[in-house]
């Protein structure tokens, strides 16, 4: 359809001041606009509105063809959000498997039949550092074809947008417990003055097969992700010389830990970059003058 517009001006003017008045009317030209009859409509949702970390997230977009006419010519787009990552050959549309294509560069789908609709999936998983809200939409751009007589337009088209809020719920809290020896060769412990900690991770490791005992475990699809560690403990007590005069003294050690925490299975498709860890508590018991007990809490969080 074309809307066609032009203005008209009426005025009236004297050849000399003392002739007739002549009245005249003048056109300016055409301008013609062309309006595009929606011919698709496009539809976007996700299957979780609220998730975590390392979840899977499965989009769905559904593109009809609302026009008595084909569609030619269609061509789909989705620039994923950057805090989430495609997971490679995991589109699929109208239940049929696509290999080797990614929505971010985008494919074509070809020709839509009239009152036809084309439904694609892809899924993402979000990444570590991610935004509390992710948004997406896509983008469909097909043949408009206004005049038989001059090339077809390219006409775009944007679904609606979707929204996913992100916890990060992805923490454990575990206590620690050591004994310690002072050797034969250091003074004996009178009192402890104080205790200092240092942390390192050591490594990581992703077990799946513990987590699917549960029918709890496998609707949530957890894994468990296996955290190996070392503490280096800093030690300075006081101790008697003489009867009298006290001294202090300074010992190291160092102890290995690890722990578990469940995550989604979606974090087999990402790098882990760093663990948080904090010491919250730390409490100490002298068994007696050369042995001593540490307990000490931690929080570890993704």
């Amino acid at each position: 359809m074309r809307v066609i517009n032009n203005c008209r001006i009426d005025f009236q003017y004297k050849l000399w001041s003392s002739g007739p008045v002549i009245s005249n009317t003048i056109f300016s030209n055409n301008v013609s606009t062309e309006l595009i009859n929606k011919m698709l409509e496009v539809k976007k949702c996700v299957d979780k509105k609220v998730t975590s970390i390392f979840e899977v997230l499965t989009y769905r977009i559904f593109i009809s063809n609302i026009s008595d006419i084909d569609v030619t010519n269609v061509f789909f787009r989705d620039l994923i959000p950057e805090d989430t990552r495609f997971i490679r050959n995991t589109v699929f549309i109208n239940e049929t498997k696509k290999r080797c294509v990614d929505p971010s560069c985008g494919f074509n789908l070809g020709t839509i039949y009239s009152k036809d609709t084309i439904v694609i999936s892809f899924k993402v998983v979000i990444l570590q550092h991610s935004k509390r809200i992710i948004t997406n939409s896509s983008n469909s751009i097909y043949d408009y074809i206004y005049n038989t007589e001059k090339p077809p337009m390219r006409v775009k088209i944007k679904s609606n947008h979707t929204k996913t809020l992100v916890k990060m719920n992805l923490f454990k809290q575990i206590n620690i417990g050591n004994k310690f020896f002072v050797d034969s060769q250091f003074p004996q412990i009178n009192n402890i003055k104080e205790v200092e900690t240092k942390v390192n991770i050591v490594n990581t490791k992703i077990v799946s097969t513990p987590v699917a005992s549960t029918n709890f475990h496998k609707e949530l699809n957890l894994c468990k992700l296996i955290i190996i560690g070392k503490i280096k403990y800093f030690i300075e007590y006081k101790y008697l010389c003489n009867r009298i005069r006290e001294g202090n003294k300074k010992l190291t050690y160092t102890r290995g830990f690890s722990c578990f925490l469940l995550v989604p299975n979606g974090i087999q498709y990402c790098k882990i970059k760093n663990i948080e860890h904090r010491i919250e508590n730390i409490s100490y018991n002298l068994l007696n003058n050369r042995c001593f007990f540490i307990d000490l809490e931690m929080l570890i969080k993704l």
